[in-house]
């Protein structure tokens, strides 16, 4: 059985993920925490989280049973205690808001951005929600000289090797059908 210190460390990675990546369901994050967690740990985690009330439950259907995302709350007075348990400050904990149907293409950006910094740790990630204030990025994707909203779902930028400019990827993740 693992100590109460064990549970709050693990609870704190749970929230750390969520505060990274933005709302997420149970098996993704189960994916994405280190040190890996069971399904198990981290359903029993987000319900102490929620009981808290420190994360939100969405389902997909609007109902209790079926898929369910999770989320840091919003609220101030939740932002502001979740930010004591994380220590970083109440504005990091802001994300955009995710319609219900946006959120399983929200996860899969998230797990691919994921599995993207694992494997280049120095690149630089910019989401979609940060391109326009990111001046690197602006440049790269001519943003100031389109008249379209066409961007990216990220921009994978990689820092200069031995004199050579920088070299970036942009990414889109497409939800196809069968």
């Amino acid at each position: 059985m693992h100590s109460t210190a064990s549970n709050s460390k693990r609870s704190r990675d749970v929230l750390s993920a969520l505060k990274n990546h933005g709302p997420l369901s149970a098996p993704v994050l189960a994916k994405i925490i280190s040190p890996t967690m069971r399904l198990v740990a981290i359903k029993k985690s987000l319900a102490i989280l929620r009981e808290k009330g420190f994360v939100r439950r969405w389902s997909l259907n609007g109902a209790s049973s079926g898929l369910a995302f999770f989320e840091i709350r919003q609220e101030p007075r939740s932002r502001v205690v979740v930010a004591q348990v994380l220590g970083c400050q109440p504005d990091q904990l802001i994300k955009p808001f995710y319609r219900r149907q946006d959120l399983i293409h929200h996860q899969w950006v998230e797990y691919w951005i994921y599995l993207i910094q694992g494997l280049y740790p120095d690149a630089e990630i910019v989401r979609e929600s940060q391109l326009s204030r990111h001046e690197t990025a602006g440049e790269i994707l001519l943003l100031g000289l389109s008249d379209y909203e066409v961007h990216p779902d990220f921009l994978v930028i990689f820092p200069p090797t031995a004199g050579k400019e920088i070299t970036s990827v942009a990414i889109e993740i497409e939800r196809t059908r069968d």
